[in-house]
């Protein structure tokens, strides 16, 4: 079994869903087998006891995922602690792992860290160590607030024409044994040497040490006065900092809560995102942890908010994000039979349905449960195959479009154009509604506007474009069954 068809097997056995002994057997085709996978270390924790294979007894056991978040365990031997240390936190690591079996009770495959690779790693020897720096800030990871609307809007423009088919083109450790053998010589001459030579290295040794007192001396003092000078304050600042974050991010988060269960939908959107602003700011003060955390419950609410509006595009981009950041806590156990993980599956099984039902589909990529960008790729594909508008007419129901010869009513994408020849609009109907994704553009080209409608009524976000070409994120108009939201907050008090 090939590397890419045990990936294969991780997929089918998260999609699919197998049964224990189904996925029992198709794993057990694989035992033994070892492959090089890039890994994120989630979650580790001290494997007590007999283990699938008696190498691992009483060593740790790893909580890890793929790029494409399949779920996997990876048992670490009991001499392989300072290793397992390291890998804390980790994301984009490549080990070199075997196949053990399959646990049924979690429903992951046990892989064990070869410890060949292990003792490659210990033995080799590595560059000298370089002076440690200041301590910095743990980097914080740059979530996606809001919809993208520059990616959205593809603001470069599209040359389609009334019959045109084109689509748019877019270590190494050095060798010191050399230096050691003559520092060896130098202080160890021949045994004929003269005296003078013996007298030539006790001054230059005398001097050497001299010079190594004054330095520490030196060095000492200035260490003692930068460690009174810098570290209280600093410390204190981080604190501060992380303390008027925290602050502003629960009044702001409680208060999208508490717009969300009064249906202002739109106001709760500006202050999930207002309480996102407060958390990823550069300076914010907060540990790598609490900001996962706190993104985790932001992205959460916002899925939540565009699944009552019907935009479900943005509804599982935010979803989506939640569950990346409720996997990456450090205290969060990865287990998906979670209520949480489970809630976050749920949520975005239903707006990948939602989607589908839209005229989406094609964005779908199945086996990773996962939403491709609506891209200039996408869009010329669509207006490739949407109907002409021509081929259509005003049905007996107001806002409705039926088929010109049957007179049935009109399910697919629909294409206009300018005058000029140039595409116009791009419109999904069903059963001759307008019904999931709308865009238009302008006479060059650019994008004018876009929208989502259910069964005829605007719902969901309504970006649109002026001269710059360019959308505040935070304030786009939202709409539920034809009507605009209000969006304005309350003021502060």
């Amino acid at each position: 079994m090939t590397r890419n068809e045990f990936l294969e097997l991780l997929a089918r056995a998260k999609t699919e869903r197998l049964l224990s002994s189904e996925a029992e057997k198709l794993f057990g085709a694989a035992k033994g087998k070892q492959y090089s996978l890039t890994l994120d270390f989630i979650s580790y924790s001290s494997a007590f006891g007999r283990q699938i294979h008696s190498d691992y007894d009483n060593g740790y056991k790893f909580e890890c995922a793929t790029a494409d978040d399949l779920q996997v365990v990876v048992l670490f031997q009991e001499k392989c602690k300072e290793f397992v240390d390291q890998l804390r936190g980790q994301t984009s690591r490549e080990i070199l792992l075997e196949v053990l079996g399959y646990d049924s009770l979690y429903q992951k495959p046990i892989l064990g860290y070869l410890v060949k690779e292990f003792t490659d790693q210990v033995l080799t020897p590595g560059p000298a160590p370089a002076p440690i720096p200041e301590p910095i800030p743990e980097p914080i990871p740059e979530p996606i607030p809001g919809p993208d609307m520059d990616t959205l809007a593809n603001s470069e423009p599209h040359h389609w024409t009334k019959g045109s088919n084109r689509i748019g083109k877019h270590w190494a450790s050095g060798n010191l044994q050399p230096i050691l053998d003559e520092i060896q010589e130098a202080h160890h001459p021949p045994a004929d040497s003269k005296s003078w030579g013996g007298i030539r290295t006790f001054v230059l040794g005398a001097l050497f040490v001299m010079f190594l007192i004054a330095g520490a001396i030196f060095f000492s003092d200035f260490e003692a006065k930068s460690e009174t000078a810098r570290p209280l304050t600093a410390t204190l600042t981080d604190t501060r900092r992380q303390q008027i974050t925290s602050r502003a991010f629960d009044f702001d988060f409680r208060a999208a809560e508490k717009s969300f269960e009064s249906g202002q939908y739109a106001i709760a959107r500006w202050q999930t995102l207002s309480a996102l602003d407060h958390i990823n700011f550069r300076y914010s003060g907060l540990s790598g942890q609490e900001n996962k955390r706190l993104n985790y419950r932001a992205h959460n609410l916002l899925g939540r908010i565009y699944d009552r509006v019907g935009e479900n595009y943005e509804s599982y981009r935010s979803f989506h994000q939640a569950k990346k950041f409720y996997y990456r806590q450090g205290r969060i156990k990865a287990d998906p039979k979670s209520p949480e993980a489970r809630s976050l599956e749920e949520f975005i099984d239903k707006q990948l349905l939602k989607l589908k039902d839209q005229g989406m589909g094609s964005l779908i990529d199945e086996s990773k449960r996962t939403l491709n960008p609506v891209n200039k790729k996408w869009l010329d594909s669509v207006i490739r195959t949407a109907a002409d508008d021509s081929q259509l007419t005003t049905g007996p129901k107001p806002l409705t479009l039926v088929l010109v010869q049957t007179k049935e009513p009109y399910s697919g994408w629909v294409k206009t154009f300018h005058k000029t020849g140039s595409i116009k609009e791009l419109t999904h109907y069903a059963q001759g509604q307008r019904h999931g994704h709308y865009r238009s553009w302008k006479i060059d080209g650019t994008v004018a506007s876009i929208a989502t409608y259910d069964k005829g009524r605007k719902t969901g976000l309504n970006p649109t474009f002026g001269e710059i070409g360019h959308a505040d994120s935070n304030s786009i108009p939202m709409y539920k069954n034809g009507r605009l939201l209000e969006a304005k907050p309350p003021a502060r008090n």
